[in-house]
């Protein structure tokens, strides 16, 4: 399998927590700093500077604020993000006036905003020589460094991209809560097998999450956001009808996103993205009543309803594209990919109407399908209103044939076989590609309240183990 979502590496570093006990390699300043920088990364990607991350209803946000500020000042800064001068002070274990001294006498550079002043985190390293842990080197705190680090990674690229991660209240708690118990065992660890001399920073840190695992309470609620957050390696040669899907998804989904960042994007484009969004709504909505859990998921079949008038929303964007083009191409990549795509689909289809075959895992299928359709949301949502800018810009033609002649016709000596195509052609475009975007957007959100909960009740089923 090449799809590893954040409870994975969430759950590997449970694993390899839990391994700790059972070695006596010693543990020096060499392997445990790399595993601090990741360790207080990995915190601040959940929490945020000032709890920023952490949803204002939840009841444990001053406690996560309060967490996440009486770190022991790190040995690096966690991400390059504007700092205030407070927080870079935190950062740097200084006074706030000793910063303002800083910038006073041109050691530190910041930018301004009116009265606010940002400061970049990079101009506050002064660690450049840590690296990340070596993902070959088999001491087990590299390799726990190496799991904390991917996964604070895949929430940094969250929150890049203004992915939803850890936004119902209590998730951040909950996760917080699981890093420190991670962070506690490892740091004992590090004191346990390390020379006296360097026991300081390890010791510290036990300290400090041994303190602020007393102040967050143990909030009863399952983390079902971590696995949406999903970091895909698709074979080189798959050879399964699953592994073909999740490569041809992944191998999509990038060429579509590159698609629609063009400065023009092509109306071919547009059109690919309403019919494969119309196909994989129906693949879903095939797997759906096929899938093991299908009672669980969708008891009273309102997802399925969803999934088919989220289809229908999307192909009838597909008539009224049909007669316009921006005089842009598609890249061959993605032409490519599409195609890819649109047979695995099929292929999917038809195995699922021939009763007695079993090559496809159907509850592995669905759970990719459903992380696509995240994707194709955020597609829609990116393009709502492109068709409505590149009508206002004149950048849609249509054929002349299509259209009444114009006195322009009559005068120009250009031979030009389209025009740019009139508001009233227009306009029905954009009213179908917004209710298309809103359908789309709707379906993501109820998928994602559906399958990640059917997934944790088939892991709670199975014996619970401790660090």
């Amino acid at each position: 399998m090449s799809t590893t979502t954040a409870a994975d590496l969430l759950d590997r570093a449970d694993r390899l927590t839990r391994t700790l006990r059972e070695h006596t390699d010693p543990v020096g300043a060499a392997q445990w700093e790399p595993f601090d920088v990741a360790f207080h990364r990995v915190l601040h990607e959940i929490v945020g500077a000032d709890a920023a991350y952490v949803p204002r209803a939840d009841p444990q946000q001053l406690a996560l604020r309060s967490a996440i500020r009486s770190y022991p000042a790190p040995l690096r800064p966690p991400a390059d993000i504007p700092l205030t001068p407070m927080q870079a002070a935190r950062l740097l274990d200084i006074t706030r006036q000793a910063v303002y001294r800083r910038i006073r006498t041109g050691n530190l550079h910041v930018a301004r905003d009116g009265d606010a002043i940002a400061i970049r985190a990079r101009d506050l390293d002064a660690r450049p020589d840590l690296t990340p842990p070596d993902p070959t080197d088999p001491h087990p705190m590299a390799r726990l460094g190496v799991t904390l680090g991917a996964l604070a990674d895949l929430l940094h690229g969250a929150h890049e991209a203004g992915q939803p991660v850890l936004d119902q209240p209590g998730e951040a708690a909950a996760t917080t809560r699981h890093i420190l118990a991670i962070g506690l065992v490892a740091a004992g660890y590090a004191v346990g097998r390390g020379p006296y001399a360097d026991a300081n920073r390890p010791l510290a840190v036990a300290q400090y999450a041994e303190r602020v695992l007393d102040t967050i309470t143990n909030p009863d609620i399952t983390i079902t956001s971590l696995d949406r957050l999903r970091a895909v390696a698709p074979l080189s040669r798959p050879a399964t009808l699953n592994d073909r899907l999740e490569a041809a998804l992944h191998h999509w989904e990038i060429a579509a996103t590159a698609e629609t960042y063009r400065a023009v994007p092509s109306t071919d484009v547009l059109r690919t993205l309403a019919n494969q969004s119309t196909h994989v709504f129906a693949v879903t909505s095939e797997l759906l009543t096929a899938a093991p859990d299908a009672d669980r998921i969708d008891p009273d079949a309102t997802l399925s309803k969803a999934l088919v008038e989220a289809a229908k929303a999307a192909r009838a964007t597909d008539v009224h594209l049909a007669a316009l083009t921006t005089l842009a191409r598609p890249s061959v990549g993605f032409a490519a990919a599409s195609r890819d795509l649109f047979t695995v689909l099929g292929d999917i289809s038809q195995e699922l109407q021939t009763p007695g075959k079993d090559a496809l895992d159907r509850q592995r299928a669905l759970n990719d399908l459903g992380a696509a359709t995240h994707t194709i949301a955020d597609l829609w949502r990116r393009t709502r209103d492109l068709p409505d800018r590149l009508a206002r810009s004149g950048l849609l033609h249509t054929p002349k044939a299509h259209t009444r002649p114009t006195m322009e016709d009559l005068t120009t000596k250009r031979r030009m076989h389209t025009r740019v195509a009139p508001s009233d052609d227009v306009a029905p475009l954009t009213e179908t590609w917004h209710l298309a975007a809103a359908a789309t957007m709707h379906i993501s959100r109820q998928i994602e309240l559906r399958l990640p909960a059917a997934r944790h009740v088939a892991r709670e089923t199975g014996p619970t183990l401790s660090l």
